[in-house]
């Protein structure tokens, strides 16, 4: 299977003949980093996570550059050329008005809002634990924005009939800078873009990391975050209702912490990281200023 992968990638990269290859990791950038490398081209990586995969690992060494979005990551990839530039985001993610993205929201503009989501599937076990955690939470004026996924949307939606207008549920957000900047403090996984979109936000978590992630890459995430003093970690074997309830009370009831960790997590964003990525794959003679105005 693998030497097919690399006899497609070969081809193809002959055929199409790029001035340079791209890879982000995952077990699909082995053959085509490999065929790069077998045919000279450039080889750049770019790992999203604080602990590198299999794939970047190895590519890493015949990589003419290799972006990270974790210095800590520096330590754990090869190659002569590693540079830290944080995760790209799409143009236009900013801080919106509070009071609008409440109202949007159908929030109560008084309360202290917490919002939860597990990314665009959700996530069962943080669900779970929010389901139990409601009339504490809900006892204590906090308000909930909860983003189950699919598969959970009917739970939450039983779960939270007794909590009118105190909790709003959903399957999905398609605004989730509107979602960050109506928000106080968030519940989520620690996936490599839920940690771009927090920091780029500024806004505090309770990180509660996805057990069956590739080599435990999520937990790396979190604990990054930690350290930092931007968010809190509790992994899902210690998760339950009380446990959460408790973590998010402790911090919403203590408004000098959660603004340390606000700003915390603002240090650790990289706004720029496209244009950083740009210009260092530039700088390396791989692309020409007028290819990079003309796109």
């Amino acid at each position: 299977m693998v030497l097919r992968a690399l006899h497609c990638a070969i081809t193809l990269l002959i055929r199409y003949k790029p001035r340079f290859v791209f890879c982000t990791g995952g077990y699909v950038s082995g053959p085509v980093g490999l065929a790069a490398w077998l045919l000279n081209l450039p080889l750049i990586v770019h790992e999203q996570n604080n602990f590198p995969g299999l794939s970047v690992r190895l590519l890493s060494r015949i990589s003419s550059v290799v972006f990270l979005a974790f210095s800590d990551t520096v330590s754990r990839v090869g190659g002569r050329r590693k540079r830290v530039v944080g995760n790209p985001i799409r143009t236009g993610w900013h801080t919106q008005e509070r009071q609008a993205s409440r109202s949007a929201l159908n929030l109560d503009q008084g309360r202290m809002t917490l919002l939860v989501f597990g990314g665009s599937q959700g996530a069962r076990g943080i669900n779970k634990a929010v389901a139990q955690a409601l009339p504490t939470l809900t006892d204590h004026k906090i308000q909930v924005l909860w983003q189950t996924g699919k598969s959970d949307y009917g739970m939450a939606k039983v779960a939270a009939e007794g909590f009118s207008g105190q909790v709003v549920v959903t399957e999905f957000i398609d605004d989730m800078a509107q979602a960050y900047s109506a928000s106080d403090l968030a519940v989520t996984r620690a996936g490599a873009m839920t940690v771009t979109e927090l920091t780029r936000m500024g806004v505090p978590a309770v990180m509660v990391p996805l057990p069956t992630s590739a080599e435990n890459h999520q937990e790396y995430n979190a604990r990054a975050m930690v350290r930092a003093g931007a968010a809190r970690m509790v992994k899902e074997s210690d998760l339950s209702g009380e446990r959460l309830a408790n973590e998010v009370i402790g911090l919403l009831d203590d408004m000098g912490r959660l603004l340390n960790m606000r700003t915390s997590s603002k240090c650790l964003a990289t706004p720029d990281s496209a244009e950083r990525i740009v210009e260092e794959i530039r700088s390396a003679g791989l692309l020409s200023r007028r290819i990079i105005e003309e796109t």
